[in-house]
């Protein structure tokens, strides 16, 4: 189950959806780092914001960029989508229910 959220939101609305959807995992994709500290900044506070449990992901060449800053965050840098598969494959828990449909 995938939730979109849309481009270009504060990192205290991705955390909020995420806990309201009991998200077993949160993804942002950045495509271009106009403002490092920014991005950074954003990223760490919906790290902080998230349950333990609830793996951040970022992919995209923004987040690729980044990757040395990220290192150590909880913050998970994907670099392509055998890294994404491998990532949600690690985190994978069922749903409640799951199978008795």
């Amino acid at each position: 189950r995938v939730t979109y959220l849309g481009p270009d939101l504060p990192a205290s609305e991705i955390a909020s959806a995420a806990v309201a959807a009991a998200a077993r995992a949160v993804g942002v994709s950045i495509v271009h780092v106009a403002e490092p500290g920014r991005v950074l900044t954003e990223l760490r506070t919906a790290r902080a914001r998230l349950p333990a449990s609830v793996p951040l992901l970022a992919g995209g060449a923004g987040a690729v960029a980044l990757a040395a800053e990220l290192d150590g965050s909880g913050i998970h840098v994907i670099g392509d989508l055998s890294e994404l598969r491998a990532a949600l494959r690690k985190h994978r828990t069922p749903w409640p229910n799951d199978g008795q449909r």
